[in-house]
């Protein structure tokens, strides 16, 4: 895919976009007892199936995801329900093989850098495929292989992504704990300053939604920034063995997450967490 970002594209965004050391709230991790903490405050009834919504709705639907396996590990679910959608990996760039091998890499059975950016991309290849999803793989390399690109460029990349592809509805990660996770974050809010007119939601990245107080800093700090994120559920469980199936396609990284110290799987078979973006 080619892409024709003009140099002279700026964004107009808070000057403090990258500060993101809020106040914490009161809400509780769980995304279920979130939803119902809202709803109650609101006066409205604890949801049962029917209230939740159908994945259809979003439309054409482009999900921007740090790396190749954390959107399936995080949206999975909604991913098998939607046919066709366009999933953007951000640091899917191959790595120089005389790089020195990574922790990360040796924990995934890997012996050189580059051999384990082609093999991810291998499996990426046939998660998606499962999900008959459509995959952009942009060349940024990743923070544990290069210093990071700058987060005004990188969301001129997603912006011109997003002219591309023209979807109704876009998914960003919450951006959680990782660096590639913040700086993906943060450019695609800086993307989404230029196109607010679509719908914009933002996932729970797995795995660092589970560390204390990170999710809540990262809701707080958006009302900062003029951004109110409401709790959406989807519709989506009897997806859950094909999400399954699709997981088990990155059989490096599993390998990596079970290593000792590592996180394990577990999160990324948990309820998937969504919030809808919109001005406060």
């Amino acid at each position: 895919m080619q892409l024709d970002i003009a140099s002279q594209s700026r964004f107009h965004f808070p000057r403090s976009i990258v500060d993101w050391n809020a106040a914490l709230n009161l809400l509780t991790h769980d995304r279920y007892a979130r939803l119902l903490r809202w709803l109650a405050a609101k006066g409205e009834p604890a949801p049962g199936r029917d209230a939740m919504e159908s994945v259809s709705e979003l439309g054409k639907l482009l999900i921007i995801s740090p790396h190749g396996d954390d959107a399936i590990f995080a949206c999975g679910e909604v991913m098998a329900s939607r046919r066709g959608l366009i999933l953007v990996s951000l640091f899917a760039g191959l790595p120089s093989p005389a790089l020195p091998l990574t922790d990360w890499d040796a924990a995934g059975g890997f012996s050189n850098t580059h051999e384990a950016v082609v093999q991810r991309r291998e499996e990426h290849g046939r998660a998606v495929e499962l999900l008959h999803a459509t995959p952009i793989l942009l060349d940024f390399l990743g923070s544990q292989y290069s210093d990071p690109p700058g987060a005004i460029g990188l969301a001129e990349t997603i912006a011109a992504v997003l002219d591309e592809e023209n979807p109704d509805s876009v998914m960003l990660p919450a951006g959680l704990y990782h660096a590639d996770h913040i700086l993906t974050h943060q450019a695609a809010l800086m993307a989404r300053t230029r196109d607010p007119q679509r719908q914009w939601l933002l996932y729970e990245d797995s795995f660092y939604r589970r560390m204390p107080t990170l999710l809540q800093q990262r809701l707080t700090g958006l009302v900062h920034f003029g951004i109110e994120a409401t709790p959406v559920a989807f519709d989506t469980h009897a997806q859950a063995e094909r999400k399954r199936h699709a997981v088990q396609c990155y059989a490096s990284q599993l390998r990596a997450l079970a290593a000792p110290g590592r996180p394990g799987h577990s999160d990324i078979f948990a309820p998937e967490g969504y919030w809808r973006l919109s001005a406060a």
